[in-house]
């Protein structure tokens, strides 16, 4: 075993004494390669335009400090990953197309490997995908104005998308850009029934687009489709809204009836007759039909844009509130862009005690607060009692009688800019509350654009609740509509 050793030992030093020391390796190229020798795919196995390719590279007498690619074998690129995403585009005609792919390692020494590896890339273009967010038209009849939301994909790349179409019953189709995902459209007459044009209103900062839609049908039945083209030509499936009857506007006075409690008498009973009366005719926006939720899914622009059409608005509602807020919070942006633009607006409702100092409410009426209530102290408005007509209005309103017990009114402490109507004759327990409970805003004209009962007016019928057209409450109605809104 011991002389086995020492043969070996003896053979290396023998080994190492025939090479010489300072003898220099040979200086070569480096080799390249990637990690897949080849795609065999075809048809509809081919691969989409968005490829994730690795290569590498070795050098014996050296290292690797980078590569070049090149899609043509004449033209190349230098870069020092061994790995990358490719997002190739196909032209013309065709969805498919072979894309060849080269690359070359450069080693420390500045050699490029004489044989770069290649690999031939069978892609085939996916067409894109769209669909309407099914949830914004929420009934079967939509009033004047409507929005539409979608969500375009392409499994390609967004950035291969190149414009998104939509078109109105057998109308034609009507581009937009691929970065557009909102629209709300409006007949260019709402008034007036039958086919016509639409105006496009792009994105929810309502952009108005020079270009209208053709074919959407006012006064019937209308359906709405759309479709996602990419940059090589694919189409995607055309989507469609289930298809929604769109109503005239009839009046220039729109309803808005947020009142989602059973009570008697019931609101719509009492003021419909009054104002059809008064004022002819209305169009009502009902937010909660025969218990369905219908609130805008977007409040800006698309209720926005729906107040915007008519000259004035009456909003009734009570204290039942959405996710904490209630429903005149949750338009208070749009009702104060109406205002804003020269609306005119009436508003009957009833609140939650304490409401948060932050509401927006306080925001665009002429209430700077209401009154605080805290355990074992109340404000009623007993039966028979009075809201009281205040001289700084300016004009003679009718003292309104309380025909149903309230227990729980909200009188607030008005803003120094608006001016009282009514204060109600009410009875306390525990505390001195304001009484205020009507007040109206101005404009920068001077000019009566608000008027904010924090009573619900339905309840002021006095002796006449029987035919509530004969009252003075049907006095009130005239008085605002046609004397405070009349400018």
């Amino acid at each position: 075993m011991k002389n086995a050793f020492y043969s070996v030992l003896t053979a290396i030093i023998l080994l190492t004494i025939g090479c010489k020391k300072d003898e220099p390796i040979q200086n070569g190229n480096p080799t390249t390669k990637i990690f897949v020798d080849k795609i065999n795919r075809s048809g509809e196995e081919r691969l989409n335009t968005v490829v994730n390719l690795r290569w590498s590279g070795e050098d014996k007498d050296g290292f690797v400090k980078g590569y070049e690619i090149s899609f043509n074998n004449i033209n190349w690129e230098f870069t020092t990953k061994q790995d990358s995403v490719f997002r190739f585009s196909i032209s013309g005609n065709s969805d498919t197309t072979d894309i060849d792919f080269y690359v070359r390692a450069i080693d420390n020494d500045g050699n490029i490997d004489p044989e770069p590896a290649f690999l031939k890339i069978p892609i085939k273009n996916k067409a894109p995908e769209i669909s309407f967010d099914q949830t914004l038209i929420k009934t079967d009849t939509v009033l004047s104005v409507f929005s539409v939301l979608w969500k375009a994909e392409d499994f390609d790349g967004f950035e291969t998308l190149d414009s998104i179409f939509l078109k109105l019953n057998d109308g034609a189709w009507y581009s937009v850009s691929k970065t557009t995902t909102f629209l709300t459209i409006i007949p260019e007459n709402p008034e007036q029934s039958g086919s016509q044009n639409a105006k496009i209103y792009q994105g929810f900062e309502a952009s108005l687009k020079n270009e209208r839609i053709t074919n959407i049908r006012v006064n019937d039945r209308n359906t709405i489709y759309i479709k996602a083209r990419d940059n090589a030509g694919s189409e995607s499936l055309p989507d469609t809204l289930k298809s929604f009857y769109l109503k005239r506007k009839s009046s220039d006075l729109l309803i808005v009836d947020a009142h989602n409690i059973n009570v008697t008498p019931n609101p719509t009973s009492v003021y419909i007759p009054l104002l059809n009366e008064i004022n002819g005719n209305y169009d009502l926006f009902d937010l909660f039909p025969e218990g369905v939720t219908n609130l805008p899914s977007f409040w800006k622009p698309t209720f926005s844009l729906t107040l915007s059409l008519y000259d004035k608005v009456f909003w009734y509602g009570e204290s039942t509130s959405i996710n904490n807020l209630l429903p005149l919070e949750l338009a208070s942006g749009a009702i104060q862009d109406y205002l804003n633009s020269g609306g005119k607006i009436l508003i009957s409702s009833s609140f939650p005690s304490n409401l948060a100092k932050t509401s927006s409410v306080f925001q665009f009426s002429p209430v700077d607060s209401f009154a605080t209530v805290i355990t074992g102290q109340r404000i009623d408005f007993p039966i028979d009692s009075l809201a009281v007509p205040q001289a700084e209005a300016g004009i003679i309103y009718p003292a309104l009688k309380i025909s149903k017990f309230i227990n729980g009114l909200d009188p607030f402490y008005q803003k120094s800019s608006a001016k009282l109507i009514y204060k109600a004759q009410t009875k306390t327990t525990g505390f001195i509350a304001p009484k205020a409970i009507c007040a109206k805003s101005e404009n920068s004209d001077g000019k009566t654009n608000q008027v904010f009962c924090s009573a619900e007016l339905n309840n002021l019928l006095g002796d006449a609740d029987s035919n509530p057209s004969t009252n003075e409450l049907k006095e009130f109605f005239r008085i605002v509509l046609k004397q405070e809104f009349n400018w």
